[in-house]
């Protein structure tokens, strides 16, 4: 497997850089997408675990989730009731060469975080 094979190329952000998290809320409604925030914030500002946070926030916000749903989705894995809702996973992705996705989807939410893990391999083609 070479380097390039494991980069989806979607939906790269043209002005992302180095020193920010690029964060993206894009909603799909009726045969149409629409994006509803594009908003740049210095890494430094921001921990993995709130950025996780943020991006759980964010989908929480723009989905249609009730009060135990929501509640749910912060219990952890242990036996017994109420059951834990699984729904919030962060998995990670790799955009392009240097830069690291985290997201989150529900129903017609996708939230999403870029960030560059590699500024030596960033569009070094650019």
């Amino acid at each position: 497997m070479n380097d390039s094979s494991i980069h989806t190329g979607w939906e790269i952000c043209k002005t992302l850089c180095p020193k920010q998290k690029c964060f993206r809320v894009r909603i799909y409604n009726s045969g149409s997408y629409k994006d509803v925030l594009h908003e740049h914030i210095p890494k430094h500002r921001l921990n993995l675990d709130n950025s996780i946070s943020l991006l759980k926030n964010l989908l929480i916000k723009h989905s249609e989730w009730n009060d135990s749903m929501i509640i749910n989705s912060y219990l952890n894995n242990r036996k017994g009731n109420p059951k834990v809702n699984q729904i919030i996973q962060t998995p990670v992705e790799y955009p392009e060469p240097g830069v690291l996705r985290r997201f989150c989807s529900c129903g017609n939410v996708t939230v999403w975080m870029d960030e560059v893990f590699s500024p030596e391999k960033f569009r070094i083609d650019s």
